[in-house]
């Protein structure tokens, strides 16, 4: 299982699903961290939900188990720390006994060449055309890496307001 581990990251990093820096960590020593049994404390539906949806996967073959999911997501998110190997076990013993779980996006991307992590934007649209479309393409561009988002439509224009430049009223929010 451990030396799986190791090799997979480095495979993972060679076919770009992960980031070059994991492999700045001692993997024999963070790969010895992990316990395999912990696995036993998912029920069947969480193992299928995690193969379904988070297990990273290399030309369609699994790369990852849920232990191995949980180091490469501790990893991730101590990459920037003064003893990441110890604050990646840290993390990796607090998830994988599941005392904290992060959101999607961090499941999805933390130790990838997308490490975005945050789970939720908020935003704002300004009483212009161009503002709108703008938020638009940022919405779409947030969307697609799992965010969740809420826009703040109050600086629009109410229905029945005049548009100066124009000289018609607004339809306000359609």
């Amino acid at each position: 299982y451990r030396t799986a581990f190791v090799r997979n990251i480095k495979r993972g990093v060679e076919a770009k699903k992960y980031d070059a820096t994991m492999l700045s960590f001692n993997l024999e020593k963070i790969a010895e961290a992990i316990e395999p049994e912990r696995d036993d404390l998912f029920k069947y539906i969480g193992i299928e939900t995690l193969n379904d949806r988070y297990f990273v996967r290399v030309e369609g073959k699994l790369i990852e188990t849920a232990q191995m999911m949980w180091m490469r997501i501790a990893m991730g998110l101590a990459l920037n720390e003064k003893d990441k190997e110890a604050r990646a076990v840290e993390f990796y013993n607090i998830m994988s006994l599941m005392r904290f779980i992060p959101s999607t996006p961090t499941l999805f991307h933390a130790g990838t060449k997308h490490p975005q992590l945050s789970s939720c934007y908020l935003n704002t649209v300004g009483d212009s055309l161009e503002s709108i479309f703008k938020v638009y393409a940022d919405n779409a561009q947030l969307s697609k890496w799992a965010g969740g988002i809420g826009t703040n439509w109050t600086s629009v224009r109410a229905s029945g307001a005049l548009v100066k430049k124009s000289g018609i009223k607004s339809n306000g929010l359609v």
